[in-house]
């Protein structure tokens, strides 16, 4: 298991604490200082599970430079990457492990909740069936929680290295390159806690993430950016949306909406409303209940001990 972090030890700690707590599995975690300040190194240093391996860089390496350093030195059959913003349910690993050995499948992801800044979930629903997953990814990004939901087996790549010429988009690169080898192991459950917050690399300009389009274009057949690039209008919508930024929000939802996503509709409609209503709708019109009891039954206790575990706290 291959773990980044950059200055955020509060979070890290759940993180971390969350995959030293998977159940019926022997694992690694190697875990990248990116150039974290004294409480995040701190943190780190105080680590004494042997299963743990921290590498300290001076310098930022970036989250892809990050995940790469770890990549390159992990020694498992099984390769999985964790953000130091998100944590696992208990049962994860086991579950896909199960998964891959019941369908023989090269690789398998699973589903998630979406939460906010204290693991509140704030949205999620099942994922879309493997048919549907596979059909639509050259399409769009299709699978859920990034690579924080990944697992794959070492070597049925032509590099495990993720695509650091397209950093912004490299969980989808990534996806599409384990497709290639076949569909997925599928765990239908929501096995990942995606925090979402304002600080997100994906906020970036359009123009960077269109840049990246084109570059995916131009190595995966079947990728059409005037397909994509609607998508591609709305995600980065929802991505100013989450920093408090409705002006911006409802420019990239007029953009996608012009280039056809009409998807983008009830989001500019909603758009108006106090923030507090559209965080309301979205947990419980447009998310599934059976889904967030779910992931709640387990979110429960990685909230209770995941950070007083380690002494740390967001």
């Amino acid at each position: 298991m291959v773990m980044t972090s950059y200055g955020r030890p509060g979070w890290l700690s759940q993180a971390v604490e969350s995959v030293l707590g998977q159940a019926e599995v022997d694992l690694e975690l190697i875990i990248v200082n990116n150039g974290s300040d004294s409480a995040t190194t701190g943190y780190l240093d105080s680590l004494s599970d042997s299963r743990v391996s921290v590498e300290h860089h001076p310098e930022n390496l970036g989250t892809v430079g990050g995940k790469n350093a770890g990549i390159s030195i992990a020694t498992g059959d099984w390769l999985a990457l964790i953000d130091d913003d998100d944590v696992w349910a208990p049962d994860k690993l086991a579950r896909q492990l199960a998964s891959v050995e019941a369908t023989g499948a090269k690789w398998s992801t699973t589903g998630c909740v979406y939460v906010n800044e204290d693991l509140e979930i704030v949205g999620g629903q099942p994922p879309l069936d493997v048919a549907t997953l596979m059909r639509d990814l050259n399409r769009q990004y299709t699978l859920q929680a990034g690579m924080s939901a990944f697992l794959w087996r070492r070597g049925h790549l032509q590099s495990d290295l993720v695509n650091s010429e397209v950093p912004n988009m490299s969980d989808w690169d990534l996806a599409l390159r384990l497709a290639a080898q076949g569909p997925p192991a599928l765990v239908e459950a929501p096995l990942v806690a995606y925090r979402q917050h304002g600080t997100a690399m994906s906020s970036q300009r359009a123009e960077v993430f269109i840049a990246e389009l084109e570059r995916m274009a131009e190595t995966f057949e079947g990728i059409d950016p005037e397909v994509t690039r609607p998508h591609v209008y709305q995600f980065i919508g929802s991505q100013m949306l989450r920093r408090d930024r409705p002006g911006a929000a409802a420019r990239f939802y007029l953009r996608a909406l012009a280039s056809g996503q009409l998807s983008a509709v009830p989001r500019l409609v909603t758009l108006p409303l106090p923030r507090a209503a559209r965080q309301w709708l979205r947990l419980h019109v447009n998310s599934d209940a059976s889904w967030i009891a779910e992931a709640e039954a387990w979110l429960q206790s990685v909230r209770s001990t995941a950070a007083g575990a380690s002494g740390w706290s967001p």
